[in-house]
C-alpha cells in the first residue's frame, strides 16, 4: 500500500509516498495566484551521480530536493540525528522507504564498499568461463564461474580468470572470462592486420 505524507517545510503543497513518488496537492495556490485543480505526479531527474531529485516551489523559490532524504524524512524515525540516508540494495532509484535507512557517513562508505564488492562478484559469477588445456586447446565453456567450479571440482578457477598474483592455470587448466578472450583474439587479429592493404 501506497503511503503519503507532507514533505517538511511544504506542508499542504507537497507530499511524499512510502514508495519514492512526489506529487504536488490539488487546490494549492502559488504566489502568483495560479491554482491547480488536482494533484500531479512530479517527475523525477537524475543527478550525475545517480540520485533522483525534484524540483519544488514555494514563495517563488525553486529548490531541488532528493528523493530518497524526502522519503527517509517523512517516514523513517531518526532519533541519533544520523545525517546520511542510505540505500540499502545499493541502487540509487530504488527510493521505497523499505530500501532505505539513516547512517552515519563512515557507515555508510563501509556499507557502500560492501554493496559493490557483493554486486562485483555477482557479475563475474554470471561471465561464461572457457576452458583450454596447457597448449592453448579449447575444450569447453561454461555459462559461469559457479556452473564451471560446479562441473569441474576445481575451486580456483576465477583466481586464473582475475589473473590473482599472475596465476596461469587452476586444476591443471587453462581459464579466461570468456569476453576477455573475445578481447584478446581482437585486438591479434587487429596488430596482425596493421600495414597490410
Amino acid at each position: 500500500m501506497e503511503i503519503w505524507k507532507d514533505i517538511i517545510c511544504y506542508e499542504g503543497i507537497y507530499q511524499v509516498s512510502s514508495l519514492g513518488r512526489v506529487k504536488r496537492i490539488a487546490n494549492y495556490k502559488n504566489q502568483s495566484g495560479k491554482e491547480w485543480a488536482s494533484n500531479k505526479i512530479l517527475k523525477p531527474a537524475t543527478k550525475n551521480n545517480g540520485y533522483m531529485f525534484v524540483a519544488l516551489s514555494k514563495d517563488g523559490k525553486v529548490s531541488h530536493k532528493h528523493i530518497h532524504r524526502l522519503v527517509a524524512e517523512a517516514f523513517i524515525p531518526n532519533p541519533l540525528n544520523k545525517s546520511t540516508v542510505n540505500h540499502k540494495d545499493g541502487n540509487k532509484s530504488n527510493n521505497n522507504v523499505d530500501n532505505l535507512e539513516w547512517t552515519t557517513q563512515s557507515e555508510n562508505n563501509i556499507h557502500s564498499i560492501k554493496v559493490l564488492k557483493r554486486n562485483s562478484k555477482n557479475k563475474s559469477d554470471s561471465r561464461p568461463v572457457l576452458q583450454f588445456d596447457k597448449n592453448g586447446n579449447f575444450i569447453k565453456e561454461y555459462p559461469s564461474m559457479r556452473e564451471a567450479q560446479r562441473q569441474t571440482g576445481i575451486d580456483a578457477i576465477d583466481k586464473v580468470c582475475n589473473h590473482y598474483k599472475y596465476r596461469k592455470t587452476a586444476g591443471g587448466y587453462v581459464w579466461e572470462y570468456k569476453d576477455n578472450y573475445n578481447k584478446s583474439v581482437e585486438t591479434i587479429e587487429t596488430t596482425s592486420n596493421d600495414g597490410r592493404e
